[in-house]
């Protein structure tokens, strides 16, 4: 930004700000640029911090006024209990600021409180709570960084304080740094609620599904219940996060490198589900992390679709143990019977491009290729189909 001087009844002015002004608050911060809004009342805590800190490109620029996370005019929404926001993180914390701004453009996100657990001391992340007016808590995690099991040891600290934090909640939303979130992020969480309440058989709600896809995932109202990890957004109730701190990996695992969604899941998922949406309310984004290469984030994470609609009536009913399995058992007796007759990767029978037909994949109890799968009672099985087999073509509701 240049800098318009001159001079008014002799009093030097830079920028319409007297020159006595601007150096008192220039001792203050040794600026490498200047912006006007950090003359402005209420703002040398955000300059000093934008000359301290990088990444925050908006949030930092010179634009008067520069972006802010709180909405201007913050959307109401009717909550019949509170459930917080607990956000996950290290380092990424520029990123950090934009998933405050996304829960709080959110309906009923300003009303929900927010905490960054952070790993480890990080004056950068408390300074960032101190402008958000956003509480941090650090974790002096004893685990060496750069390790499979520093990231399990703070999942299992944030599980465990949020909960100490809020004495008074029976769930909380577990959300992890890499994420984008859709408009009706809190919403669904919400509106999901009630479910996991009542029903022992879900171990969860997650914001994310991992085999949506644009082609697939069509209506933004509808859930399903699956097996699973806990992942990307997962909203969490104090009796069940009691149990999976209870059942954490053993400090004298041999191998203690197996990360903690996988190990929960082998050690306490059992009958349970997890209830996820038909559109992902959550994006995975950016790769270079403990997980996920930059390959993996273009082929496989960018191609995920997110909800983009505002105001959603979630299908809650639909999800209902009783209600769900019956959907499913009328939409497998009413399926269109698609034969196989060479091998899938060869010839596909099943109809392509027809939004208004879901294709199910679905193996004939004997096949000419090999002997009948019978899956054990009460165990959902699904092998992949053999050639010659059968495949149900499934009508879509929508």
């Amino acid at each position: 930004m240049g800098w318009l001087g001159g001079s008014v009844g002799g009093i030097d002015v830079v920028d319409g700000l007297c020159l006595s002004s601007v150096s008192r608050i220039r001792k203050l911060l040794p600026l490498e640029r200047w912006c006007g809004w950090y003359a402005v009342g209420g703002m040398q805590e955000r300059a000093t911090f934008c000359e301290t800190y990088e990444g925050y490109s908006d949030f930092c620029s010179c634009d008067d006024p520069p972006w802010s996370p709180l909405p201007h005019n913050p959307v109401e929404y009717s909550m019949k209990e509170v459930i917080p926001v607990a956000i996950v993180t290290a380092r990424r914390l520029p990123h950090v600021l934009r998933q405050v701004g996304q829960v709080w453009a959110s309906p009923g996100g300003t009303n929900t409180p927010i905490t960054m657990y952070v790993d480890g001391y990080n004056p950068e992340a408390r300074a960032l709570g101190s402008l958000l007016n956003v509480s941090v808590v650090e974790h002096d995690n004893p685990v060496p960084r750069g390790s499979t099991r520093r990231i399990n040891s703070h999942m299992r600290f944030v599980l465990e304080e949020t909960f100490e934090k809020h004495i008074e909640v029976d769930k909380v939303i577990i959300l992890e740094d890499d994420l984008d979130l859709a408009p009706d992020f809190i919403p669904f969480f919400h509106q999901t609620a009630a479910l996991l309440t009542s029903d022992p058989k879900l171990l969860c709600v997650n914001a994310y599904n991992k085999n949506a896809f644009a082609h697939t995932a069509l209506s933004p109202s509808r859930l399903y219940r699956v097996r699973g990890v806990p992942a990307c957004g997962w909203m969490v109730r104090r009796k069940v996060a009691k149990e999976m701190t209870k059942n954490w990996i053993p400090i004298n695992l041999v191998s203690q490198d197996i990360d903690w969604d996988l190990w929960l899941r082998q050690a306490m998922m059992g009958e349970r589900d997890i209830l996820v949406p038909e559109i992902p309310r959550t994006k995975h984004r950016g790769g270079g992390g403990a997980h996920v290469t930059g390959l993996e984030q273009a082929v496989y994470f960018n191609q995920r679709p997110l909800n983009t609609i505002l105001n959603v009536t979630m299908d809650v009913q639909g999800a209902e143990l009783d209600t769900y399995f019956k959907y499913h058992q009328n939409d497998i007796r009413a399926a269109l019977v698609v034969r196989f007759t060479e091998h899938p990767c060869k010839v596909l029978p099943i109809p392509q491009h027809q939004v208004s037909v879901r294709s199910w994949p679905y193996p004939s109890i004997r096949s000419v290729s090999g002997p009948a799968h019978t899956p054990a009672p009460g165990h959902r099985s699904w092998p992949y189909p053999s050639t010659r087999s059968q495949v149900l073509a499934i009508p879509q509701h929508q």
